[in-house]
């Protein structure tokens, strides 16, 4: 074998190795995914929350949890005591305001992929409650810490764990 054809393979195989390696590299975390994971951390939010967290879930008492993933992506997923109902949700932006509510938005893949913006309050460390809710169109169903759809308030949801 020539130097010249030596030199090409230890070449190809140096490359396919390389190749293989970072392949198999872990990829790194999502700045944009961490800073969301990093921001409810800082809130205290990530975790289960429920109006009753001694109740089991159900299509009509769910279970609400924030969590992170592996690669940074944070989650809501929601429990309806029904797996084929169940879901989880990408939050792709999440806020701490001056009034220290908590912005977030999430990107429902389980509603076609509509995209709501909400603000949460709290006035303890394990007690929380919706102030505004709004989708893409920009219509209300929550203002003002109410239902805009019977004015009912908003209830305090808490953490479970």
């Amino acid at each position: 074998m020539s130097m010249t054809m030596r030199v090409i393979v230890v070449l190809s195989g140096l490359a396919i190795g390389l190749g293989a390696a970072f392949a198999q590299a872990p990829q790194p975390m999502d700045r944009k995914g961490a800073a969301v994971a990093d921001t409810l951390r800082q809130w205290g939010m990530l975790g289960t929350w429920s109006v009753d967290c001694a109740r089991p879930p159900s299509a009509n008492h769910i279970h609400i949890r924030y969590v992170e993933w592996m690669g940074g992506k944070v989650m809501t997923e929601r429990d309806y005591g029904d797996p084929k109902r169940n879901d989880s949700n990408e939050v792709i932006n999440a806020t701490i305001n001056a009034d220290r509510s908590l912005t977030l938005v999430v990107d429902f893949q389980s509603l076609g992929g509509q995209i709501r913006t909400f603000a949460l309050m709290r006035d303890r460390p394990d007690r929380i409650r919706a102030v505004w809710n709004h989708g893409p169109d920009g219509v209300y169903t929550v203002k003002d810490g109410r239902f805009t759809g019977n004015g009912a308030e908003t209830p305090w949801q808490y953490k479970c764990s």
